[in-house]
């Protein structure tokens, strides 16, 4: 066995190999630990020289390339390791893949469920645009025949106008008449017609106003209201001269007679409304005042004995009325109360003989009661 010192050029890579099998060592460690001599130029190794127990150069070279197959190994080794690795990564990816394409395949059904409900939905919208062609040609037909109908009522309405233009024409020379009857057979002044007529007129809009019988008290019956009010005594036409004209205090016989009146108003103006059909209605009205305005809340008043509500509004509106004026006017049986006074009887009668409701509205009203007194005033 020789031992022989052999120099061998070792690659930077061989070296580290050699290094990494002597425990990462440093060049100078490596060649102490491997019993070799370091050949060096300007501080940079070049050679390695191996003192080996061998028996030939070729034996040296032998052990050398071993060396250098371990280092081939290594690094097949490391790079089996870095391929095993990619693959993981690569195995990694292609689990993302397949999770992304799931997804996608997820979300592709998804649309295509979406699609088919859209798809249901045209089909329903179609349907329903059919329905509604349907719906719109029957409306056509339908407004067809509407207007066809307001044509034969606009024809019959002309035809009713005329009719109800020619009512309105006879009632209103009836009612002139019938007033101009009952101004001169009144054993009153025409001046008591005018003043009852605007005392009936405030009572009534302050009532509305007050919020009282409003349904009853709307702007068209107030001013029939106004029409039908100077008639209130149109049936003392029918009364005796002698009774009517007397220049004193009636007897209670007389009196049973001159209550007559209203009674007889009543049939008078029923007749009336015969022959003034188609008319405003305020005959009709008219009939409720003659005809119940002595009547009495509490029941005690001529000629039917109603009470409350049982009397017609006009009426219970017209009852007052009528006695403020009587009151406040110098009669051939009695003479002129003062206003105060007059005020104080109407309190007193609220609830007896007048609606608590229209007493309220005159106490309200009491001032252009006085003003319309004045206005009106007797010769």
């Amino acid at each position: 066995m020789l031992v022989m010192t052999v120099r061998l050029n070792l690659t930077k890579q061989e070296y580290c190999v050699l290094s990494d099998l002597n425990k990462g060592l440093s060049v100078k460690a490596v060649a102490k630990n491997l019993d070799l001599s370091l050949h060096t130029v300007n501080g940079h190794m070049k050679s390695i020289y191996f003192k080996l127990n061998v028996k030939s150069r070729g034996q040296a070279q032998h052990k050398f390339n071993q060396y250098k197959t371990v280092v081939a190994n290594d690094e097949k080794a490391d790079r089996a390791a870095e391929l095993v690795i990619a693959n993981d990564e690569k195995a990694d990816r292609a689990a993302e893949l397949v999770i992304a394409k799931g997804e996608k395949a997820d979300r592709a059904a998804e649309l295509v469920i979406a699609k088919g409900e859209k798809a249901d939905r045209a089909a329903e919208l179609v349907i329903a645009n059919d329905e509604k062609a349907d719906r719109a040609a029957e409306l056509v037909v339908a407004n067809g025949e509407k207007a066809d109908r307001a044509a034969e009522l606009e024809a019959a309405l002309s035809g009713k106008s005329s009719a109800n233009k020619k009512a309105t024409q006879t009632e209103s020379k009836f009612l002139a008449c019938l007033n101009a009857l009952a101004m001169a057979r009144d054993n009153e002044t025409g001046n008591h017609i005018l003043r009852t007529q605007h005392y009936v007129r405030n009572l009534a809009l302050r009532l509305k106003k007050m919020g009282n019988y409003k349904k009853e008290l709307s702007n068209a019956m107030i001013k029939l209201l106004f029409k039908a009010a100077p008639l209130h005594d149109i049936g003392k036409v029918g009364i005796p001269d002698s009774i009517l004209h007397k220049p004193g205090r009636l007897n209670d016989e007389e009196w049973q007679v001159m209550k007559t009146h209203a009674a007889i108003g009543r049939a008078i103006l029923a007749s009336a409304e015969i022959e003034t059909q188609g008319g405003s209605g305020v005959v009709t009205i008219a009939i409720q005042i003659a005809g119940d305005h002595h009547e009495k809340w509490d029941g005690s008043g001529y000629p039917s004995g109603l009470k409350g509500e049982e009397v017609a509004l006009p009426a219970r509106i017209m009852a007052l009325a009528d006695v403020f004026d009587t009151l406040m006017s110098k009669r051939v049986y009695k003479a002129a109360w003062s206003f105060e006074d007059v005020v104080s009887e109407i309190i007193s009668q609220r609830g007896a003989h007048f609606d608590p409701l229209v007493v309220d509205a005159f106490m309200l009203e009491r001032a252009g009661f006085l003003a319309i007194y004045s206005k009106y005033k007797d010769d």
